[in-house]
């Protein structure tokens, strides 16, 4: 009979496994002008971030640059710290129970023991994550060969489980914005969402996110959006149209055929970090000569965005996003964005629009 840990036992064991880790690294001769360590600010709530290695530091500051927050500007809010298990072959090892939930979207599976929250993401990256404590240790198996299904996902879902808890609500739309204000665009694939968003970004618009999009309710009443990662998926059929993409682009793609490149590479300094929604355009290809836009009723808004935003194998997390999600489109105006077939037209109309 095997004798499984209980979920702090095994959370303690990860935590033993980052200071090991530290220790060698820094046995191993770590480069002494590194610290391993850096806070981000989405949204004005601040994490710390440390590595074990200068390759997975690199890895990780690539989609959060645009989010770097100066030492002792402000406490830390959470931590996550993350081990590179490559040369330490102690160090990884699989879930040791079977899991609670599964997505076979995202390829995670997680067990939940209160205080504590396990994520496996594949066989790339696995998570503790203590609820009381605020912080999370992630072991990923190779920095250096770091699969491209569960890389720009793994750190996302990782800081999410953090944000999640200070009130930030996930929406599955691109966003981009003029001077703080921001449209989210959101609908089903090949409704014209990502060329709109990649003709605004081209123009010099704010980019805010590709497809996940945090929300959260301001002070006023009114609907933020926080950026999280700089990146973008990029599909065959997207570099056609946006060839400046494909120097920055992975060469090797994810399971759904798009490949990730980092805002920053293509389009320097356009990065965001948050602003005020003002609208949530839903795209349409019409085939018209102009671009324009019509009122849409809350409930067409809903339907675009639910069945990508909600959290289903989490039912609790589900719930809260939907009421969130149905008041956020109460207090936000909604359009159909009727697209035509000048794509030079489009990022001027909705800088109009943004400016008005």
């Amino acid at each position: 009979m095997i004798l499984l840990p209980t979920a702090s036992e095994y959370y303690q064991h990860l935590t033993t496994v980052f200071d090991e880790a530290i220790r060698l690294s820094r046995s191993a001769g770590a480069n002494p002008l590194r610290s391993n360590e850096f806070l981000i600010d989405p949204g004005g709530t601040a994490g710390r971030i440390r590595c074990t290695s200068d390759l997975l530091q690199d890895r990780l500051l690539a989609p959060l640059v645009h989010l770097l927050a100066a030492p002792g500007q402000q406490a830390a809010g959470f931590t996550v710290d993350w081990v590179d298990a490559s040369g330490y072959t102690s160090a990884w090892e699989e879930m040791p129970w079977l899991p609670q939930r599964r997505s076979a979207e995202q390829g995670t599976s997680e067990y939940l023991d209160p205080p504590y929250l396990f994520t496996a993401h594949g066989n790339d990256v696995l998570t503790g994550l203590d609820l009381t404590d605020g912080r999370t240790i992630a072991v990923v198996r190779s920095a250096s060969d770091w699969s491209p299904d569960h890389y720009h996902q793994s750190i996302f879902i990782t800081l999410y489980q953090h944000l999640r808890q200070r009130g930030f609500h996930l929406i599955h739309a691109a966003a981009v914005g003029v001077n703080g204000r921001v449209v989210l665009l959101t609908g089903a694939s090949g409704s014209g969402k990502t060329t709109t968003m990649l003709s605004c970004i081209r123009r010099g618009f704010e980019f805010y996110s590709d497809d996940a999009t945090l929300l959260r309710r301001t002070g006023s009443g009114g609907i933020e959006a926080v950026s999280l990662l700089g990146t973008i998926n990029i599909t065959a059929q997207t570099l056609a149209w946006f060839p400046e993409l494909e120097h920055a682009a992975a060469p090797v793609a994810n399971r759904t055929g798009k490949r990730l490149a980092m805002i920053n590479a293509v389009y320097p300094g356009q990065a965001a970090r948050r602003g005020e929604v003002a609208a949530i355009l839903v795209p349409e290809i019409t085939g018209q000569p102009g671009t324009s836009l019509a009122r849409i009723g809350r409930s067409d808004v809903l339907s675009a965005v639910l069945p990508f935003s909600l959290d289903l194998h989490d039912p609790a997390a589900a719930r809260r996003q939907l009421d969130f999600l149905v008041e956020a489109v109460e207090v936000i105006p909604c359009y159909r964005l009727r697209l035509g077939n000048d794509l030079s037209e489009v990022p001027r109309f909705l800088e109009e629009f943004l400016t008005r």
